[in-house]
């Protein structure tokens, strides 16, 4: 969950107790004249009672220090060094009765030494924060609630029936398995994780009190995804496969799964813990296909195993319906908290047992400053949001916005207004980034219900943020990339019903629309200054990318680019003149696209041809193109794979410098890395 660090003077005088993820056991040993490191297994002290000489030369460095170093096998590992210096690291914050791992490893009085908390690792990058959410109070188990719970579960057995089940005793256990609760938590499940996870290409967990519940899970889920892919209009046959692979089974075999009961509901049971358990080598391929994004399962389903030592960054939500606590709560919940992509913000924790309304009952046990945020309330990520949204607004507050059902031409005219109210280009930087804290903060909140009051501002923002970009900035906005599924998908939409699509989207030279916003025939001053900085944006993107497919070829083109750029800003020109600059430019590269066409060239040929022309070739070099792109393409020269193996890669480019020489060409050093890197770009094989 954290570390903690000792300070110098203190690790001289003691060494320290670290809280660090990792695992087995270091020894290292610093001698006078150099430093030397090995791994010993802790076990290999057992019975060991013979002091080393020389042992204050030693650095002892123990991982997982909470378990080990208070039994025997620790007081023998001080034995055999009795004067070294001794390091502890545990991954887990220790309890407060736990006082002999605060003497072994810290100074007297001192307790830990320089501590690394949870806070600290999130703001460092090594995990993310976890975040946890309650689900429908009704479902969570109280022993104070048991007899109307038991009569609400049960209500359709007969009075004989009911007093039977009542003589017997029900256990909170029962009732957590009761099917119709199994049933209407799997539906829960499926709804959020389709909104919350799924989108962006995460997975999740959900744990079961036992193994009986894990099945129960696992029949449920499966019921609810299938009726759902055949309402979406998957055939049954389809619906069902693609329902079971969707999750997986991890638990432990036992020797009464096999025997056979005279009760069918044990016997089903029984039945299904057989056919869904998983071998060592089952359950590996199960890990290994949950790790990968696009790969059934999405969700693995568990008791006991894998709430430890599973580090699985594509997990990002964990469904709870079992009761936790102390060391099996911090390591469970800590699945959530791998970092994987910018997508992942969070872990989140969605409890249907009711752990997180006692969370500080459940870990009682540990000093409150250690186990502080383990967990965080979605109300904090809640309340973030709102204070987000209102920075936002305070900096729109002067615009007036209209509400809903506003044309292209009036949302235009407010981003117009807006950037008015900016002015600068400090002020919109200083704008686009409290708009991008306002969406981060959404998108963490999201699916939740309490982001439908901010969806209209944050898709206000968020498409101002597209167009703003191309007019301060004069580039493509990337922020889009980062966003969810789930947000982009919304945001698409919302394009298209507001017709902004016309104004926000930038589109490639290549595109016959690209040329639409050239006739400006009819055109206001507005519309030709929106179209100037359009083409100029989108100009920008394509000599970029032109530029990186073969610089020899377009780089002429980087200081039209420039120039364009800077006539932007100049206000004696007029938004008709910038234009038309930015469609000559435009014509020229499209001419320079196609001049293969009148060279008798391929295009790949008369790229190689405009690297060989940029190191002096002359006549001929048409010839000696030709000949290297047929080196390249050939599967006898150029058999595929070929980037990948350094030895045949060298072999091309001395054929390349053969070729060069015989030509006459010199400068045979950089002439074949330049061909190289243009053949990797355009010549290797999908």
């Amino acid at each position: 969950m954290g570390s903690h660090r000792g300070s110098a003077a203190a690790h001289r005088r003691a060494g320290g107790l670290h809280m660090l993820p990792g695992g087995g056991h270091r020894l290292a040993r610093l001698s006078h004249d150099r430093a030397r490191a090995c791994a010993w297994d802790i076990f290999k002290f057992q019975g060991s009672e013979t002091p080393i000489p020389n042992s204050a030369n030693w650095v002892v460095m123990v991982d997982e220090c909470h378990r080990t170093q208070e039994k025997d096998l620790g007081a023998y590992l001080r034995k055999t060094l009795p004067d070294a210096r001794f390091f502890g690291f545990t991954g887990t914050p220790i309890k407060k009765d736990d006082k002999d791992t605060y003497a072994n490893f810290g100074v007297a009085g001192e307790g830990y030494l320089d501590k690394y908390g949870i806070d600290d690792a999130v703001a460092d990058g090594a995990t993310v924060p976890i975040y946890y959410t309650g689900r429908k109070i009704d479902w969570r188990m109280d022993e104070a609630k048991l007899d109307v719970l038991f009569d609400q579960w049960f209500a359709e057995l007969d009075d004989d029936a009911l007093s039977e089940v009542k003589r017997k005793g029900v256990k909170i256990a029962d009732l957590i398995k009761h099917p119709e609760r199994i049933d209407l938590i799997a539906y829960d499940i499926w709804t959020h994780f389709k909104a919350y996870a799924q989108p962006d290409g995460f997975k999740a967990q959900i744990v079961a009190i036992d193994r009986e519940a894990v099945v129960l899970y696992k029949r449920a889920l499966d019921r609810v995804i299938e009726r759902d892919l055949i309402k979406a209009g998957v055939p049954a046959d389809e619906a069902q496969r693609r329902a079971t692979a969707m999750s997986a089974c991890v638990y432990s075999p036992s020797q009464e799964d096999a025997k056979p009961s005279e009760d069918p509901h044990i016997q089903a049971i029984r039945d299904d813990l057989q056919r869904h358990y998983l071998d060592r080598v089952a359950e590996t391929e199960a890990k290994l296909a949950f790790g990968k994004k696009g790969v059934q399962p999405e969700f693995l389903i568990v008791c006991d195993k894998l709430l430890t030592g599973f580090d699985c960054p594509i997990e990002s939500v964990m469904y709870l319906d079992k009761p936790l606590k102390e060391h099996g709560l911090l390591q469970a919940i800590a699945r959530t908290n791998r970092v994987a992509d910018s997508k992942k913000r969070n872990g989140l924790i969605v409890d249907y047992i009711g752990v997180s309304s006692k969370l500080d009952e459940a870990l009682a046990s540990y000093r409150a400053d250690d186990v502080a945020n383990a967990m965080r309330n979605l109300d904090d990520l809640r309340s973030q949001l709102r204070a987000a949204h209102a920075v936002v607004m305070a900096v729109l507050k002067p615009l007036k916005r209209k509400g809903d059902g506003k044309s292209r031409e009036e949302w235009k005219a407010e981003f117009d207004a807006f950037i008015d109210v900016l002015g600068s280009e400090d002020e919109w930087f200083a704008f686009k980034a409290k708009a991008r804290g306002f969406i981060a903060a959404y998108e963490a909140v999201s699916p939740d219900p309490s982001v439908l009051e901010f969806t209209d501002d944050l898709k206000w923002v968020a498409t101002f943020l597209r167009y703003a970009t191309q007019v301060f900035e004069k580039r493509e906005a990337f922020d889009q990339r980062d966003y969810s599924q789930k947000i982009r998908q919304m945001l698409a939409e919302h394009l298209d019903a507001t017709g902004l699509t016309v104004t926000v989207k930038l589109r490639h030279i290549t595109d016959p629309e690209f040329w639409e916003d050239f006739k400006v025939e009819g055109m206001t001053e507005p519309d030709l200054k929106t179209a100037a900085i359009r083409k100029t944006t989108e100009l920008r993107r394509t000599v970029t990318e032109r530029i990186e497919a073969n610089p020899h070829q377009f780089e002429k083109f980087s200081e039209r680019l420039r120039e364009l750029l800077e006539r932007l800003d100049d206000a004696q020109l007029s938004w008709g003149a910038k234009l038309h600059m930015a469609e000559k430019l435009a014509r020229d590269i499209q001419a320079e696209d196609r001049a293969h066409e009148s060279s008798g060239l391929s295009a790949g040929a008369y790229g190689v041809l405009q690297i060989l022309r940029s190191y002096g070739a002359e006549g001929g070099a048409e010839d000696l193109a030709a000949q290297i792109v047929v080196l390249y393409t050939d599967g006898d020269t150029a058999p595929r794979g070929w980037p990948q193996k350094d030895g045949l890669r060298k072999t091309l480019r001395q054929a390349v410098r053969g070729m060069a020489h015989e030509h006459g060409l010199s400068n045979l050093k950089d002439l074949p890395v330049a061909v190289e890197e243009f053949a990797l770009k355009h010549f290797v094989a999908g």
